[in-house]
């Protein structure tokens, strides 16, 4: 009766770690990015809705692709991770691949790991051969950020660009090549949409970054290699700080392209005099001077720099996103 409770008490565990914990995990990080590189994708084609109407079947294959991805990859850094969260009680919880049970059976684990990857794979293939490879290619990305030899987790920075790449970066790139050819975004003049690109890789990044931060002190104990760790707490900060600033960045980025082509007539910012979207450029231009200039002696207050360049993002990255896709092209000043 004990084994039977015991047994019951486990597959809750497993259900609750697949659905709740990594399933939610795709919902909360990749479809946001997935949607964001539909909308952009879709603004730079005039906001066509025959091109979703054409679409609409490889709309919901890419969704549930953003769906379960990302908890494949996510469940392959528990898996191999599972050591070094056995150290930590908390972790150790939150782990399944930590159970003794399932060190018992692994087979069981192979099947919980390889499953959302197998759905990944099926409709990934049958989105074409662009999807498909760049979704093969992103998951042995994601597959070797935790899996040994390469273990991109414990190579100083490239564990903060792989993870930009493997969760912003692609399924931006996703939402993007679900409705047109990627060659044909890549090489649109100006590459707005590489902006985008950049500013969902690096706020990825970013976020990945500040985890470190927060997990330094467990992270230390269980001896991983990991940027925040390599550079040491103290001069941590100054990698933030310049996450944020590339982050910051993209907007007078975009100005200047968008000013400086010839969608800018079709665009919302060409209602406005062009002396104020000067003037909004060189303001984001200090806007950039100003953070720097606040979080300056960062060495000493570190924990305040991390709460105001974490406040700044949140309060940034989605009105320009919203805004900048809505002013790419305006579908009143197109007719």
């Amino acid at each position: 009766m004990e084994e039977y409770v015991e047994l019951e008490s486990f597959k809750k565990k497993i259900i609750s770690y697949s659905f709740k914990l990594r399933l939610y995990i795709g919902i909360l990080f990749a479809v946001p990015y997935f949607l964001f590189g539909f909308f952009v994708a879709f603004a730079l084609l005039n906001w066509e809705f025959e091109v979703i109407n054409n679409s609409l079947l490889r709309l919901i294959f890419a969704f549930i692709i953003s769906i379960f991805l990302l908890p494949f990859i996510w469940m392959t850094n528990d898996y191999f991770d599972a050591p070094y969260d056995s150290l930590d009680p908390e972790k150790k919880n939150r782990n399944v691949f930590c159970s003794s049970k399932l060190a018992n059976n692994p087979y069981l684990g192979y099947f919980i790991l390889f499953l959302p990857f197998g759905i990944s794979f099926v409709f990934s293939f049958l989105l074409g051969p662009e999807i498909f490879f760049l979704t093969i290619f992103i998951a042995l990305i994601g597959f070797f950020y935790s899996a040994p030899p390469i273990r991109f987790k414990e190579v100083p920075v490239l564990d903060l660009i792989t993870h930009g790449i493997y969760v912003g970066g692609y399924f931006f790139l996703l939402g993007g090549a679900v409705i047109t050819p990627l060659s044909s975004l890549l090489i649109q003049q100006p590459p707005l949409f590489l902006v985008f690109f950049l500013l969902a890789v690096v706020d990825m990044s970013g976020i990945q970054y500040n985890s470190q931060l927060i997990d330094i002190e467990a992270d230390s104990k269980s001896k991983q290699r990991t940027t925040s760790l390599w550079v040491g707490r103290r001069y941590s900060i100054l990698i933030l700080r310049g996450l944020v600033g590339l982050l910051l960045a993209c907007l007078p980025l975009y100005l200047f392209l968008i000013f400086n082509s010839s969608i800018y007539d079709f665009s919302l910012l060409h209602i406005f005099p062009d002396i104020l979207v000067q003037l909004i450029f060189v303001l984001s231009l200090g806007g950039i001077l100003l953070y720097f200039w606040g979080t300056r002696g960062g060495f000493k207050n570190i924990e305040e720099i991390q709460r105001r360049s974490e406040w700044l993002r949140h309060r940034f990255i989605y009105p320009f996103a919203l805004i900048g896709i809505l002013f790419i092209n305006t579908p009143f000043l197109n007719n």
